[in-house]
């Protein structure tokens, strides 16, 4: 084994949809164990996230729709939004980026059915997401999401858990401040930035 000063971690896809077991990373635990994701080979500089530098993870979902990303690094998130019904019909956020400027993505995907908003004060962040991809709406789109804050340990489920699980717990201090993915009239699939 080759230690580098930055290590990059390997993801990789251990469980199909068929098996039980949902796919999930502990970030930050064992930054130089091989790690893996629910949608296959992904490289992560983890000591870039100890140093503070937003990496990514995933995306979960499926592969419809155009490549959505941010406009700057990320540094803390502000605000989600979600529309949701069958599935997870689209997604908006705000955060802070790494120039200290707020800016707001999205929708990615339609705003129709519920919207629910989830609002971080600067004491607040999001420590886990979980959620499901399948079929919903004859697509292949990400059905359900959950979001844990600091300040809301036991959120509610948007959207129709239906299909493949998926579930980033950050550890150690870390927290999700950004999402990329993928989007069309749906919100095909979901990454998330990671910074500690």
């Amino acid at each position: 084994m080759y230690f580098l000063p930055h290590i990059v971690a390997i993801y990789r896809r251990f469980w199909t949809a068929e098996e039980s077991h949902p796919a999930r990373c502990n970030l930050l635990q064992h930054p130089i164990s091989p790690k893996y994701t629910a949608t296959g080979l992904h490289w992560l500089d983890t000591a870039g996230a100890k140093m503070g530098k937003p990496v990514k993870i995933g995306p979960w979902g499926g592969a419809g729709g155009d490549e959505r990303n941010v406009q700057a690094m990320p540094r803390r998130l502000v605000s989600v939004t979600i529309h949701s019904g069958e599935g997870i019909d689209g997604i908006s956020f705000t955060y802070v980026g790494s120039d200290y400027i707020q800016y707001s993505e999205g929708p990615w995907g339609r705003t129709l059915n519920t919207e629910s908003t989830i609002t971080l004060d600067p004491t607040d962040y999001v420590t886990d997401i979980s959620g499901t991809f399948g079929t919903a709406y004859d697509n292949n789109i990400v059905t359900s999401l959950k979001i844990a804050t600091v300040n809301d340990k036991d959120p509610k489920t948007f959207g129709t858990p239906n299909g493949t699980p998926f579930h980033i717990p950050v550890l150690d201090g870390g927290r999700i401040v950004g999402f990329f993915g993928r989007s069309g009239d749906l919100l095909d699939a979901i990454g998330v930035y990671i910074i500690a």
